[in-house]
């Protein structure tokens, strides 16, 4: 915390953050939005919300950062997949076609795909009308949940 804590008040904001990520990734910058999720997520993580990530949140911004860059190059190659129109966000049909594939080719119903599209869009940032490359682990995370549940349930939706 010390070396990448340049203001000393004991928190890190979000330059300070980011120099911290990048170090963490190899040198590899990360994008704004990625900065913003671990900084947002790691702040909620003891419910005392300052825009920084403190001394009592930085060992859950770290082990979030690792999880997350250790399955990034999957998920770079599925959002490159269903990303289409080359955006950097997957909208509706795109989501729909990824979801499809991760439900062996069951598609899931426009309210499905629309109920996970307004779950995780703006899960990051501001909503977007797509899902970008930081939100979709969210997505995948959020069709999962909602496809187990729904198994329990008795529901015909089949993974």
């Amino acid at each position: 915390m010390a070396k990448y804590d340049v203001t000393k008040d004991n928190k890190l904001d979000k330059v300070e953050l980011g120099n911290l990520l990048q170090d963490l990734s190899g040198g590899e910058k990360p994008t704004n939005e990625e900065i913003e999720w671990i900084l947002i997520t790691s702040d909620r993580s003891d419910n005392k919300i300052d825009n920084a990530v403190g001394l009592n949140e930085i060992e859950y911004a770290v082990d979030l950062w690792k999880s997350y860059i250790g399955v990034k190059p999957e998920f770079d190659k599925i959002f490159n997949q269903y990303d289409k129109d080359h955006t950097g966000q997957l909208n509706f049909d795109e989501l729909k076609s990824l979801l499809k594939d991760l439900n062996s080719g069951i598609e899931p119903t426009d309210q499905e795909v629309q109920m996970v599209m307004d779950m995780a869009d703006g899960a990051v940032l501001n909503k977007s009308g797509g899902i970008s490359r930081t939100e979709l682990q969210g997505a995948i995370a959020i069709w999962y949940s909602y496809t187990e549940d729904s198994k329990k349930k008795g529901c015909c939706t089949i993974l």
